[in-house]
């Protein structure tokens, strides 16, 4: 198939329609016809409420199976399509008018780098990239090694090459943590472009997060601790009661204290 599209901007939604989908409203009309758009729809109902043009494609996958799905499908269709570079979004981003242009020029002069990711603000803070340990444990590091996937734009190389696949660990929270330490375990680089996003972030708030997606998120978060840094599990047992104490200040739910105090009793291992 001939390339005519370079760059595939893939956006997941979930019960939201896409007309109301942030991302999706500040980005639509910057879209050129080399720009190859893909919207997956979680939704249990199809959220398309829009006419779209020829250069979209719409997937609606009644399972809702994650973010990983998603992302996977996104860099099936653009080896189909013979794109290098796809860019990940959810629904909730609000997008600077010049992304798309920051994002192409840094792609053609950027050979090093397998991954471009910008700056995130939740609540008027930039909260990635940010440094692993530093979120997980409070150890204090100023290195960037990590980013929220959510406007990070990923080239179709590396994930052919290494035959990467989102969802062989996690399906939701933290696919993002996955996939960057898959890069720092492959001694590749990520560039921090010269954009700011702001997002809406569904974990930035333990206290309004439903029980059962608390539930998710700390089995997730767990996981990778344990996978991945078996050495800081003290650290992370008193990262939990510091949660709980955050929880409770925020008034959270009685369940959400019982599932973190049970995760701290559980959890074992040296500083």
């Amino acid at each position: 198939m001939n390339n005519k599209y370079d760059l595939l901007l893939l956006i997941v939604i979930y019960n939201n329609p896409v007309s109301s989908s942030e991302t999706f409203k500040t980005i639509m009309n910057n879209i050129d016809n080399s720009t190859l758009v893909m919207i997956y729809d979680n939704s249990n109902i199809s959220q398309l409420d829009v006419q779209l043009h020829e250069n979209y494609i719409y997937v609606w996958n009644g399972q809702n199976n994650g973010l990983a799905e998603a992302y996977n499908e996104s860099f099936r269709l653009a080896k189909k399509y013979s794109i290098d570079w796809v860019t990940l979004f959810d629904q909730d981003s609000k997008v600077p008018n010049d992304f798309l242009d920051t994002v192409k020029a840094e792609i053609l002069k950027n050979k090093e780098y397998v991954a471009l990711v910008p700056r995130i603000k939740v609540n008027e803070k930039i909260i990635s990239p940010f440094n692993t340990k530093n979120a997980l444990f409070g150890v204090k590091d100023e290195i960037k090694d990590t980013a929220i996937n959510s406007g990070n734009t990923i080239k179709c190389s590396y994930i052919n090459k290494n035959n990467y696949i989102f969802g062989k660990n996690y399906t939701l929270d933290f696919l993002d943590y996955d996939f960057f330490k898959d890069l720092q375990d492959n001694h590749e680089k990520f560039k921090i472009i010269d954009e700011v996003i702001e997002h809406n972030l569904s974990t930035s708030n333990y206290a309004t997060m439903s029980d059962s997606r608390y539930s998710l998120f700390l089995k997730a978060e767990t996981k990778f601790v344990y996978n991945n840094y078996i050495s800081y599990i003290r650290r992370y047992r008193l990262k939990l009661m510091l949660r709980v104490l955050k929880i409770i200040m925020q008034r959270g739910s009685i369940i959400k204290i019982k599932q973190t105090f049970k995760q701290v009793i559980n959890s074992r291992g040296d500083s």
